[in-house]
C-alpha cells in the first residue's frame, strides 16, 4: 500500500520545483539537484515532465553515473557528516567502508531501471548520460562538463570550492557511530572538527568487486540502450584503487585519536556547565514553565540528569512550582483579609 503522506509530499515538491524551473524568462534554464536522482517512481517522473513540458521546446536530462561500488563508498561516507543526509536513509550508519545492503539502496543503485524510467518518460533522445570520472571531465570540472554537455560551453562559471570532499577513516567511522548515539548534530560536528585527516576508509578489493557484481548485467544493458561508454559493462574494471585488506578497522592509534576527540568535547561541555547545579536548572524550568514549556522541559531534563538517583526529582520540581504558586496566592488572600479586619477595627470618623 502506498504511503499517501509521502506521495503528497513528493507531489508538492514536484510542483514547487516545476514552478521554479518555469519562472525564469530566458532562453535556457538549467536545473541541477541531487534530489532528482531520488525520483525512482515512474508516476513522479511523469508528473515532473507534465509540469514543465509546456514551458519548453527542448528538454534534456543530464546524468552522471559512477560505478556502484565507488558511488556507495562515497555516498555512505557523506552520510557520516553531522547533519542527517538522504545518503543515510539509503545506506544506514554501518561503521564500515561499504554500507550494508538493503532493498531501498538496491533500487537506487539499479541504474538500468532508474535511468531507464527517465528515458521512458522524456524519451531516449533527451538523455545525456556520462560516466563520472574526473580524468575525463572537461577541464577536470563537473560544472564545465555539464555546460559542454548541454551546448553552453562559453557560459561564465563562478569558481566554487568543492563540497562533500573525502573524509578520513577516523572521521567517517566515528561519524557513523555518533549518529546512533548523539542526537545533537552540533555536538557531532564539534567532535569531528577535532579530528585530523587520516587515510581514507576503503573496503578490500574483493569486497568491492562483490558489491558491484549484482549490477554488472544491468549496467551492460543500460549501455547498450543509450550508448554511454565504449566499455562493454559501462564502467572500467579497474579495482586497483582498493587495497587487498580493508582500511575500515580501528587500530590503537586511530582509536586513541577518536577517544581523545570525544573526551575533549565532553570536557568542554562539562566545563561550560560546571557552574550550574540541578537547582539552577530547576529554577529556570519553573521560571519558563508558563511562557515556554518546551524549554522548561529541557531544563527539567538537565536537572534530572544531574540527579539521576532521584526518580521523583522531576515531579518534585514541578510540584514545587505549584506549591510556590499556591503559597503566593494564599499570602495575597491573607493580606486582603488582614486589610479588611484592620479597616473594620478602625473607629468611624
Amino acid at each position: 500500500m502506498a504511503d499517501t503522506t509521502t506521495d503528497t509530499r513528493i507531489t508538492q515538491r514536484i510542483e514547487q520545483v516545476a514552478h521554479l524551473i518555469t519562472q525564469p524568462h530566458t532562453n535556457h534554464v538549467i536545473a541541477s539537484s541531487e534530489g532528482f536522482s531520488y525520483l525512482v517512481d515512474r508516476d513522479a517522473i511523469q508528473a515532473l515532465h507534465d509540469a514543465i513540458a509546456p514551458a519548453f521546446s527542448i528538454i534534456r536530462i543530464v546524468s552522471y553515473l559512477r560505478r556502484q561500488d565507488q558511488f556507495a563508498i562515497s555516498h555512505h561516507q557523506e552520510g557520516a557528516n553531522p547533519p542527517v543526509k538522504p545518503a543515510a536513509l539509503l545506506h544506514g550508519h554501518s561503521p564500515t567502508a561499504l554500507p550494508q545492503t538493503s532493498a531501498l539502496q538496491h533500487q537506487y543503485l539499479d541504474y538500468e531501471t532508474r535511468i531507464g524510467l527517465w528515458g521512458d518518460v522524456f524519451g531516449d533522445a533527451a538523455m545525456i548520460l556520462r560516466v563520472y570520472d574526473r580524468a575525463t571531465l572537461k577541464n577536470g570540472d563537473s560544472i564545465a562538463d555539464i555546460l559542454d554537455a548541454v551546448g553552453l560551453p562559453d557560459l561564465p562559471v563562478i569558481d566554487a570550492k568543492d563540497k562533500n570532499v573525502s573524509m578520513g577513516m577516523v572521521e567517517t567511522k566515528l561519524g557513523h557511530l555518533l549518529h546512533g548515539i548523539v542526537t545533537d548534530a552540533h555536538i557531532r560536528a564539534s567532535v569531528q572538527r577535532r579530528l585530523p585527516m587520516t587515510e581514507r576508509m576503503l573496503p578490500a578489493r574483493a569486497d568491492a568487486r562483490a558489491f558491484l557484481a549484482p549490477y554488472i548485467h544491468g549496467n551492460r544493458r543500460l549501455n547498450t540502450r543509450f550508448a554511454i561508454s565504449p566499455a562493454l559493462d559501462l564502467f572500467s574494471d579497474d579495482f586497483s584503487m582498493f587495497p587487498e585488506q580493508a582500511t575500515d578497522q580501528w587500530t590503537e592509534s586511530s582509536a586513541n585519536t577518536a577517544i581523545r576527540a570525544c573526551a575533549e568535547v565532553i570536557e568542554h561541555l562539562a566545563s561550560s556547565a560546571a557552574t550550574f547545579t540541578a537547582a539552577d536548572y530547576a529554577a529556570a524550568a519553573r521560571a519558563l514553565r508558563n511562557t515556554r514549556p518546551d524549554i522548561a522541559e529541557k531544563f527539567l531534563a538537565a536537572a534530572q540528569g544531574l540527579k539521576p538517583q532521584s526518580d521523583r526529582f522531576k515531579a518534585k520540581m514541578v510540584n514545587r512550582n505549584h506549591s510556590q504558586t499556591d503559597t503566593a496566592t494564599k499570602d495575597r488572600r491573607a493580606q486582603k483579609r488582614a486589610a479588611r479586619l484592620q479597616k473594620a477595627a478602625s473607629p468611624s470618623p
